[in-house]
């Protein structure tokens, strides 16, 4: 036979187990069959521990109080809110006669629907750390404890409480949130990304935010286009000018606006920055964009100017030129080289010659 404890039976039944019609006040009750969470609430006058125990819901001085707001009193104890004040909102003198105030958040008592003093409860602030509370949202930290205390929010606790955007992410105290977690800003999120409806989502070089591997916004790093002048960088990779400056994009040597480096006029020629426009200076063909360099001037490209200039696979022909490149001329096409030839290995040549070589 299994034996049952007394604390086993209380209430449950056994032979001689306390119960709430016994007319004694025994095992939780705070009053003769009544309060404890167990029996029904004590009336007005009946003694308690807290509001709960009290069909008026309130316990003042351990004692269960029917004076509602407006009424008469002489002490906190005789109101329902414990918050007896003279007409001046003092403390009741010692035999004056006061009025029992309504519960408000900021009296100083834990009175109304408050979990502790002026906090908790539908209508005050939350909670502290250490206080009473039945619910998470009593508290500040969104944790009650099953002691009935407000405790403080972890990032391990499955729960979203203290500064976090989603359970136990974001806030800066916890670890980054992850795409489609709740998120304030960029921060909170893994991806460095919080959009507009305030998820966290993946990081593009389109979304107007500096996240990812990115310098800047939407440009730098391996993955995005490369940054303008001016724009944050890390190295000079992250530059369209290739040349990044105390981690910002400068000028590169080819838009400085200085003739400089290998350069044959301003920003252009030399072979390393892009071809000099017609009326440039130049020591070479290659200098110039028409790709005709006289008297040390880039010159307009011409077909009969005796020169391989512009497009021309050779001397005044081929390219957009009218005439077709004679037999031994370069070419690129057969439409390169004058009629009846064929380009073959970039050189124009008859037919049978082609075969022969």
């Amino acid at each position: 036979m299994v034996a049952v404890t007394a604390a086993a039976c209380v209430y449950a039944g056994c032979p001689g187990s306390p119960t709430c019609t016994d007319l004694a006040q025994n095992a939780l009750e705070t009053d003769v069959d009544c309060g404890g969470g167990v029996c029904p609430d004590c009336a007005a006058g009946k003694k308690c521990l807290n509001n709960d125990d009290c069909a008026t819901g309130a316990c003042v001085n351990l004692v269960c109080s029917d004076r509602s707001d407006g009424s008469t009193c002489t002490d906190n104890a005789g109101c329902t809110s414990a918050v007896c004040r003279d007409g001046s909102g003092n403390e009741c003198a010692a035999g004056a006669t006061c009025t029992c105030q309504a519960a408000a958040c900021n009296d100083n008592t834990r009175n109304g629907d408050e979990t502790d003093t002026d906090c908790g409860g539908p209508t005050c602030s939350k909670c502290a750390d250490g206080q009473v509370c039945k619910a998470a949202t009593d508290c500040a930290s969104g944790q009650c404890a099953t002691t009935g205390r407000c405790e403080t929010a972890t990032c391990t606790d499955t729960i979203k409480n203290g500064q976090e955007t989603d359970v136990d992410c974001g806030g800066g105290g916890c670890p980054t949130c992850a795409d489609g977690k709740t998120c304030a800003v960029n921060g909170d999120c893994a991806s460095d990304f919080c959009g507009s409806d305030k998820k966290c989502a993946p990081s593009t070089c389109n979304d107007s935010a500096i996240n990812g591997s990115e310098t800047d916004v939407d440009c730098g790093g391996p993955l995005c286009p490369k940054c303008a002048f001016g724009k944050i960088c890390a190295g000079n990779d992250d530059c369209a000018s290739n040349n990044c400056q105390q981690l910002k994009c400068a000028l590169g040597p080819c838009e400085n606006t200085v003739m400089d480096g290998q350069e044959t006029d301003v920003d252009c020629g030399g072979g390393t920055c892009p071809d000099c426009a017609v009326g440039k200076k130049c020591t070479v063909p290659s200098d110039c964009v028409s790709n005709n360099c006289t008297n040390l001037v880039c010159a307009t490209a011409s077909c009969t100017n005796g020169v391989q200039d512009g497009d021309e696979t050779d001397r005044d022909c081929g390219g957009s030129c009218p005439n077709g490149c004679a037999k031994g001329f370069q070419c690129i096409i057969n439409s390169d080289c004058a009629s009846g030839l064929t380009c073959k290995s970039q050189v124009c040549c008859l037919n049978n010659d082609c075969q022969q070589n």
